[in-house]
């Protein structure tokens, strides 16, 4: 079966290409009267030329010709596009990408205002609070956890005039 397949694969492009030979050797002549016509200018000499005229008259004949029982449709050759139907589509596509490309930067600038208002807002309030605790008898102290001890400010110490020591947890929750 293979081998038939290949036998008449060879075969039909052994016909094929001797086809090819023979046409273009038979229709050498013509080609040359036609390019003898398009060179000085006689299109109406060219068959093709001929056959639309022929058409034409035609399809204006057809109409006249035509019996009763059909009825005779021209159908165009162009596709008439529906022109308020592609600039709707053109302009919600437009504005969908605006809308995709000018909304997040919006967010984003509109954030970053947030940001930097709330930054402002924590700095004045880390300096009142700092001026507070200045002129008060606030102190801070911090935990320590690798000693389990509390260290004070040396302020409150200075406060107090105690010498500068770090206290025990036992000892805090006494002195609280």
């Amino acid at each position: 079966m293979k081998k038939r397949y290949r036998i008449l694969k060879r075969v039909s492009v052994i016909l094929i290409l001797l086809a090819l030979f023979t046409k273009m050797h038979a229709q050498k002549v013509q080609y040359t009267q036609y390019h003898h016509i398009l060179t000085h200018s006689y299109e109406q000499l060219l068959p093709v030329y001929k056959n639309l005229n022929k058409i034409l008259n035609t399809e204006i004949n057809a109409e006249e010709n035509s019996q009763e029982d059909y009825t005779i449709i021209k159908i165009p050759f162009r596709i008439e596009h529906h022109k308020t139907l592609l600039i709707g589509i053109f302009t919600l596509g437009a504005f969908a990408i605006c809308f995709f490309i000018l909304y997040p930067l919006f967010l984003y600038f509109r954030e970053s205002k947030r940001k930097r208002a709330t930054q402002r807002e924590l700095i004045r309030e880390k300096e009142l609070l700092s001026l507070s605790l200045e002129k008060s008898d606030i102190y801070a102290w911090k935990y320590v956890e690798s000693t389990n001890t509390f260290s004070c400010d040396k302020e409150f110490f200075e406060h107090l005039d105690m010498p500068f020591r770090t206290f025990t947890l036992q000892e805090m929750t006494e002195a609280i």
